[in-house]
C-alpha cells in the first residue's frame, strides 16, 4: 500500500513510486543513480551497458552510457583510447587519415607518408605536404603551385615545358633565351623548337635540353 506522502518521480511524461522507480533487469533503485531507457524499459548503467553498450576496439571495455566514444566504420572506441599509431595522442574530434588497419592524424600521416614538396620544403618549418596531386619531375615531388618556370614564375603543371641544366623552362621564356633568332625581325623561331607528345624527348639541336610532359602523383 502506497500514502499519499510518496514521491513523484517521472521520466518522458511517466510517472512511477519511489519504491517501484528501479532497474527492469537486477530491480535495484534508480533513484538519484544515472539509468539509461531501452524500449521503454529503464536499466541501471551496469545492465545497459551489459546488454547493449559497445566495447572499446582498443581495451575491449564496456563503453558506459554518457561516455565520450568515437566511431569508425562499425568501430567504437572510448575518446582517450582512440590514439593516432605514430605519437600515440588521443585523436578526439580531430581529423585523421586512416592506412594499413591503422589511424593517424594529420601531421604525423603527412611526416611518415606524404610527399614533401622539395621546393617549400626549404623554408621549413611552413613546409606543406602533397595530399592530393603533385608534380613529379626529375624523380622529385612538387605541389602544382609550386612548380614554376625559373624565368617568369608562371606555373607549369599541365602545362608543356622544357629543361635545362635541370631547371624548367615555360616555352615562352625558353623560346626568348635559347631559340635560334630571325635575322631579320628578332624574334625566336619557334618552329625549331622541339615539340613531343612522349613525356620525355630528346632536343636534337641541344643535348642539355629536354622537354617533358608533367606527370601526377
Amino acid at each position: 500500500m502506497f500514502f499519499g506522502d510518496d514521491k513523484d518521480l517521472s521520466y518522458k511524461d511517466r510517472h512511477w513510486h519511489e519504491q517501484c522507480f528501479k532497474c527492469a533487469k537486477c530491480s535495484r533503485s534508480l533513484v538519484e543513480k544515472p539509468f539509461a531507457a531501452k524500449d521503454e524499459q529503464l536499466l541501471c548503467t551496469e545492465c545497459y551497458s551489459h546488454e547493449y553498450s559497445s566495447k572499446c576496439s582498443t581495451c575491449k571495455k564496456t563503453i558506459m552510457p554518457g561516455s565520450r566514444k568515437m566511431e569508425y566504420k562499425g568501430n567504437s572506441w572510448h575518446e582517450t583510447c582512440f590514439l593516432c599509431n605514430r605519437c600515440q595522442q588521443p585523436i578526439g574530434t580531430k581529423s585523421f587519415i586512416p592506412k594499413d588497419n591503422g589511424y593517424f592524424c594529420v601531421p604525423c600521416f603527412e611526416k611518415q607518408f606524404a610527399y614533401q614538396c622539395c621546393a617549400c620544403k626549404k623554408s621549413w618549418p611552413w613546409t606543406k605536404a602533397i595530399t592530393t596531386g603533385g608534380v613529379t619531375y626529375n624523380d622529385k615531388p612538387w605541389h602544382r603551385e609550386c612548380f614554376l618556370c625559373i624565368g617568369c614564375k608562371k606555373q607549369l603543371s599541365g602545362q608543356r615545358f622544357t629543361s635545362r641544366e635541370n631547371y624548367p623552362y615555360c616555352l615562352d621564356c625558353f623560346s626568348n633565351l635559347y631559340a635560334k633568332k630571325c635575322v631579320g625581325c628578332t624574334k625566336p623561331i619557334t618552329s625549331t623548337l622541339p615539340v613531343s607528345d612522349q613525356q620525355h624527348s630528346d632536343n636534337d639541336a641541344d643535348d642539355e635540353t629536354s622537354w617533358y610532359g608533367v606527370t601526377f602523383v
